[in-house]
């Protein structure tokens, strides 16, 4: 196996501005929040989250995530980068630090219910996040705003619509659809 690289390319020009060799695989393909271009890096015995500055390709921070690299998802949202975890947790890792900024613990800790795919979705100002069920949480703090009760299916596919009606279709075949009794709305120069 070779070493990867990541390259930084003007996207108007098609000039290539930097280059570095990533000293392991890409385990995904780069992510960009706030200038900081993040990429899980599996090297021989572990893996890292690594981030590099957009604009020169200077390495900004590394994070150990031994055993779970190569089963989570990341999102980019304005300053963060959230990683939902298989397992259950969820965290929100500043762009320019590395530092995690919160992290939060969903549903039982035991779960044999891990859903096919971990991506989060950002709708109305709120994060969807597929775990043993569907959570709704706040991108600001991880505080639980709400989860599927009941008996819903497990979120293999989970699609949340502009006015956040949620459908998760399980494996099995069970399908569900939700709709939401409030509606999250973004509130510009709200205090």
């Amino acid at each position: 196996r070779t070493d990867g690289r990541l390259f930084g390319i003007d996207a108007y020009t098609g000039v290539s501005l930097w280059s570095v060799e990533l000293k392991g695989q890409a385990l995904a393909g780069p992510i960009v929040a706030a200038d900081t271009v993040l990429v899980p890096v599996q090297r021989r015995n572990s893996s890292d989250l690594r981030a590099f500055d957009a604009t020169t390709g200077q390495e900004l921070w590394k994070m150990p995530c031994d055993g779970w690299a190569q089963s989570c998802s990341l999102l980019p949202l304005d300053r963060q980068f959230i990683v939902n975890l298989a397992g259950g947790t969820v965290q929100s890792i500043h762009a320019k630090t590395g530092e995690v900024e919160w992290r939060t613990v969903l549903g039982p800790v035991c779960s044999d219910d891990i859903p096919l795919s971990l991506s989060v979705c950002l709708r109305g100002g709120a994060l969807f996040v597929p775990a043993d069920t569907v959570y709704v949480l706040n991108p600001e703090n991880g505080q639980i705003i709400h989860c599927l009760g009941g008996d819903p299916p497990v979120p293999d596919l989970m699609n949340v619509h502009p006015d956040c009606s949620v459908f998760v279709a399980e494996e099995s075949g069970h399908i569900g659809l939700y709709s939401v009794a409030r509606s999250f709305t973004l509130v510009h120069g709200g205090k």
